[in-house]
């Protein structure tokens, strides 16, 4: 595999195929983040928007970015950045496996500094996002992105946690994970910069 670095010391696999032209503002943006989320984690018909929105992404297989929010006040965006060679690395749960159960759950990343949100292991691909999308019924779609929600809520309500950041990755671990950062962890887009305020 060809390695190589940017600023900062980040390793990207550029052997995966991924495309940095491709990023595309999604329509959400532009709404406060605390309305996003709490829209995500009370609404259905909200939810069922921002699904509808990500599964008509041009690119089976994307990494979804957001902007940094500390307190929700914060106007949010977000990215969708094809990424062809998530497509073609088979789904595998097995880094996650102490973690997953019968339903959506979340834990902490093993530097105990990030929460990550997955989706049950069914034997369906759940590899990405995209996959994700396609494969997995609506009501699962619905628990992940309403406990992702429940997460971005509890992480705002702790004071010692600061800024967040919200994307999937998924080329070290071809399992879907949202991951909750408090920094821009595998950034791609320009929305890797802190909240502003």
């Amino acid at each position: 595999m060809v390695v190589s670095v940017l600023g900062g010391g980040l390793w990207i696999p550029w052997a995966l195929g991924l495309s940095w032209s491709g990023a595309r503002l999604a329509p959400m943006s532009g709404a406060a983040w605390r309305e996003v989320v709490e829209g995500w984690a009370k609404d259905a018909a909200q939810r069922e928007a921002c699904l509808a929105r990500l599964g008509g992404r041009e690119a089976p297989a994307f990494l979804w970015e957001t902007s940094a929010s500390q307190t929700g006040a914060e106007r949010f965006e977000e990215r969708i950045i094809p990424a062809p060679g998530l497509a073609r690395a088979p789904a595998d749960s097995s880094a996650f496996v102490a973690h997953l159960g019968a339903g959506v759950v979340a834990f902490d990343n093993l530097r105990g500094d990030s929460r990550l949100v997955a989706p049950p292991d069914e034997g369906r691909d759940y590899g990405h996002l995209g996959a994700f999308l396609d494969h997995a019924g609506g009501r699962l779609q619905h628990a992940l992105l309403r406990y992702l929600a429940l997460e971005i809520l509890a992480w705002w309500a702790d004071p010692d946690r600061g800024a967040l950041w919200v994307s999937t990755h998924g080329m070290a671990v071809p399992w879907l994970h949202l991951r909750l950062d408090p920094r821009p962890k595998y950034y791609r887009s320009e929305l890797r910069r802190a909240p502003s305020g």
